[in-house]
């Protein structure tokens, strides 16, 4: 499995990872769409 095959399989293509940079790169994923929905929230709030 390429590194973020899981969450953006497009993305990795015939890629292949180790399990540990595939943790990282899905921790990375998950952090991001946490940000960005909080971020959305801020500003609707803002609004």
């Amino acid at each position: 499995m390429g590194a973020g095959r899981k969450l953006a399989p497009i993305a990795a293509g015939t890629h292949q990872a180790s399990a540990a940079k595939e943790g990282v790169v899905t921790f990375l994923f998950l952090s991001l769409a946490v940000a960005i929905v909080a971020g959305v929230v801020i500003i609707i709030v803002g609004l």
